[in-house]
């Protein structure tokens, strides 16, 4: 079997003999971790068990419809099974499972579930036209919606079950398009649809546990076309929220209709946990360039947004082109327990110097506790985060796309929690 992961991928010690690293400080590079790099990009999800499980595209010249997949533990990685296709996407659940989508042989998607220790054989999904929006719940219950040849699709796999399908009714065609499925199993998806060449509408439809046809749409506001496109996550009460453009909504219960809560940056990032929720956005004005948050907590005292807490700030130096300080892109992971992981890294394109990816750790109410350089960073990729109650904080970044993509330039780091 070619490799086509460059790292310690080595034959895995019996899990029952191998004992878990110890952490360092969280945020701290993660003990018995090694960096992990490819060619093309990756994707990685943690299990509430600590499990590691990774997909990764081929390193340069041995063809772009062959995938890797990962899983470990430790930090030790057995060979990877590959597979063939492209656009491949991990998620994880309860215990050491973890199911991957990807786009397989003749445009059909597929998906294979980490099982028993091990990769399964593929499950078709259905024809795939483009886009794809891939989510579990805790338990590993996944929902995949994409554009097929003739108009939106769903489909739902409760975990150990198979696949269904159905059409998402409403939604017109093109368009940004997300979904998230609770651990109850209800199925929302979030898009944003033209109302003029001046707004668009942020529409919602539902598909509640065992039912077949999905609600009305709903519509929460307008936003303007230039605006990010719409994120959803659901927290462990089955609670929504959503960004669009410069806005964000959310669900005081499980059945109401998410609220206008407060503005936040366009291309803002979602994550969740058990009780919290934390949205991150980029801030630019003028020469000033910063990384701003807001987490939702709930306590004994009671349940809330916290306010507006800037992660990192910059007042470049007049002259500095704007190339070098127009877009910083950010990603964000929460633990189940609330305790979130901030990554961002500036872009640099043209002939702009190198900045840095960094990775802040926050606690609840957003005080810092760690602040450490992942990498350096030019013409760089949004950040993945990947956490969970166990297991390292998982950091996947394409450092420099000034190569296309082709090249060692696709990280993967790992962090204490």
């Amino acid at each position: 079997m070619r490799r086509r992961i460059v790292g310690a991928l080595a034959a895995a010690l019996a899990l029952a003999a191998t004992p878990l690293p110890a952490y360092a400080a969280p945020g701290d590079p993660a003990p018995g971790w090694p960096t992990q790099h490819s060619g093309g990009s990756w994707s990685t999800a943690v299990s509430t068990s600590g499990r590691v499980h990774t997909v990764a595209h081929p390193v340069p010249g041995e063809g772009l419809e062959v995938l890797s997949l990962g899983s470990t533990y430790n930090g030790t990685w057995p060979a990877p099974t590959e597979i063939p296709g492209y656009g491949g996407s991990v998620r994880a659940g309860s215990g050491a499972y973890g199911i991957a989508v990807s786009h397989g042989p003749d445009s059909f998607l597929v998906s294979r579930e980490f099982v028993g220790g091990r990769w399964t054989a593929p499950e078709t999904i259905g024809e795939l036209d483009q886009a794809t929006s891939f989510v579990t719940n805790t338990d590993g219950d996944a929902v995949v919606v994409w554009r097929a040849p003739d108009g939106l699709m769903a489909g739902l796999h409760p975990r150990g079950a198979t696949w269904t399908t159905l059409p998402v009714t409403g939604v017109p065609d093109g368009g940004y398009f997300a979904a998230t499925i609770n651990d109850a199993g209800k199925v929302t998806v979030v898009w944003a649809e033209a109302t003029g060449t001046t707004t668009q509408a942020v529409r919602r439809t539902v598909l509640r546990p065992g039912a077949t046809t999905w609600t009305a749409p709903q519509t929460l506001g307008t936003v303007s076309p230039a605006g990010g496109a719409p994120r959803i996550v659901t927290d462990g009460q089955g609670r929504e929220t959503i960004t669009a453009g410069d806005k964000l909504w959310r669900q005081q219960t499980t059945t109401s209709t998410p609220a206008y809560a407060f503005a936040v940056g366009q291309d803002a990032q979602l994550a969740a946990g058990t009780t919290d929720t934390r949205v991150v956005w980029p801030y630019r004005n003028g020469r000033y360039l910063s990384v701003r948050t807001r987490h939702f907590a709930q306590t004994s005292a009671g349940e809330g947004w916290g306010s507006t807490t800037t992660v990192w700030a910059k007042t470049y130096a007049a002259g500095v082109p704007l190339l070098c300080r127009e877009l910083v892109n950010t990603g964000v992971g929460i633990a189940p327990a609330g305790r979130s992981y901030v990554a961002f890294g500036v872009v640099a394109r043209g002939g702009c110097p190198r900045s840095t990816l960094r990775l802040v750790t926050l606690d609840r109410t957003s005080t810092p506790l760690n602040d450490v350089v992942v990498s350096s960073y030019g013409y760089g990729t949004t950040p993945e985060v990947a956490v969970n109650a166990r297991g390292p904080v998982a950091v996947s970044f394409q450092a420099d796309g000034a190569d296309n993509g082709w090249g060692d330039t696709n990280y993967l780091r790992f962090f204490s929690r």
